[in-house]
């Protein structure tokens, strides 16, 4: 397509190139409609899937139903798509160490859609089982000499769109403003790179007259949108992601997962029996409009699952599980306190019962993007078992370049 110039409008735009300054277009309507490429790019760089963010710092499923957490809960927070989970626990706790693996299965090979589809189009049941991550994980246990293996099977999910950083409406608005400014500078760029590259003929054209100006990007004959300021674009969806982790640090979340496993108790991968299966749930409620302050609540259910008890003991028993706590919340830093409730019914044991209290507190850093390391400790009181106090530790990392999707 080629533009037609008057030799006025033409001086006018030549002191403008001369001076290096960008012509001004009056309003987003003087932007050319879309070329396919640049359609598509927006389908890229708008989408839903690539739109993550890296806030919280919850337990792998698998490791919670595996028992390798403090709290035997994992935090209400953000899933993310794709991470993996290294962690232990000693002491006097049921020892162990595991690792996990988790996934998000409806963004594996998902068709592309725009934070503005996903929003518009999607039901809340669909953005559930889009916020459901299903995770696979072993562990060694036992108190003493980790003699047994046990296999994880765990899944969880957000139920509160609040929490959801994809359902943001502020962040698909962001976005969208990026993409339009994007486009006009890309669009205002290639005219100044036309009249600049036609300057001779505007020189020797008469005062009034018609020159046309070839302009490649307006019949989708030029080079793909995202080689002309791609990086600044980028950069400034960055800022997009930044503004939505400082909102959901404000906004509630409730969190509901479950688990179940195999157990072998020879060390080896053989001879497995079921090793019962789990429940829970945990809320976070913001105390300040910041969502630096947050208490938060937590339920655990276990049937038929073996625990590990002191002097390398073990017993299969029905649990239930409570507790309450306080947390500091930044997005590079948490920091929390609780104190948990649990009743235990043994089965083919010598005592029938272990009711009990335990005092926790985890610190998570983010050591860079999708990387986080966590340290806990804590202690029993009034369990005829477990009394006496424990530690762990944990590696988190949800980096999207460590994804194989």
């Amino acid at each position: 397509m080629s533009m037609r110039l008057k030799i006025g409008l033409a001086g006018a735009v030549l002191g403008l190139v001369a001076i290096g300054a960008t012509p001004t277009i009056a309003s987003d309507a003087d932007l050319p409609p879309e070329t396919p490429s640049q359609a598509a790019e927006r389908k890229k760089f708008q989408s839903a899937d690539s739109f993550d963010i890296d806030l919280f710092a919850p337990v792998a499923p698998a490791l919670i139903s595996l028992g390798v957490s403090p709290r035997n809960v994992s935090d209400p927070g953000a899933i993310q798509d794709f991470d993996y989970d290294i962690a232990s626990v000693g002491g006097d706790l049921s020892t162990g160490i595991g690792a996990a693996i988790s996934i998000n299965p409806f963004w594996i090979g998902a068709q592309p859609i725009t934070l503005n589809e996903y929003r518009n189009e999607k039901s809340w049941a669909g953005r559930v089982w889009a916020r459901t991550q299903v995770s696979f994980g072993a562990a060694r246990a036992g108190t003493e000499n980790l003699d047994a293996i046990v296999l994880g099977l765990g899944m969880q999910t957000q139920l509160l769109d609040a929490q959801d950083h994809r359902f943001d409406r502020k962040s698909y608005m962001c976005i969208d403003d990026i993409w339009n400014r994007y486009r006009r500078d890309d669009h205002e760029r290639r005219l100044q790179q036309a009249i600049g590259e036609n300057l001779d003929v505007l020189e020797q054209a008469e005062d009034g007259a018609e020159i046309e100006i070839d302009l490649p990007i307006l019949n989708g004959t030029g080079e793909p949108s995202q080689q002309a300021n791609l990086q600044l674009y980028l950069d400034e969806r960055r800022k997009c992601r930044d503004g939505a982790i400082s909102r959901l640090l404000a906004a509630p979340s409730w969190k509901v997962g479950g688990g179940t496993g195999l157990r072998s108790e020879e060390g080896s991968l053989g001879n497995f029996d079921y090793n019962g299966g789990s429940l829970w749930t945990s809320y976070r409620q913001p105390l300040d409009a910041r969502g630096r302050f947050a208490a938060f609540g937590f339920l655990r259910g276990d049937k038929d699952v073996v625990v590990d008890l002191k002097n390398d003991q073990e017993a299969e028993a029905d649990s239930l599980l409570a507790g309450l706590g306080l947390a500091h919340q930044r997005t590079w830093l948490r920091i929390d306190a609780s104190v948990a409730f649990t009743r235990r019914d043994f089965e083919d044991f010598a005592a029938n019962r272990d009711d009990f209290l335990t005092y926790a507190g985890t610190v998570d850093v983010r050591l860079r993007e999708g990387i986080w390391i966590g340290v806990g400790g804590g202690a029993f009181t009034g369990s005829r078992f477990t009394d006496g106090g424990f530690y762990s530790t944990r590696l988190r990392i949800a980096y999207e370049n460590f994804s194989p999707f």
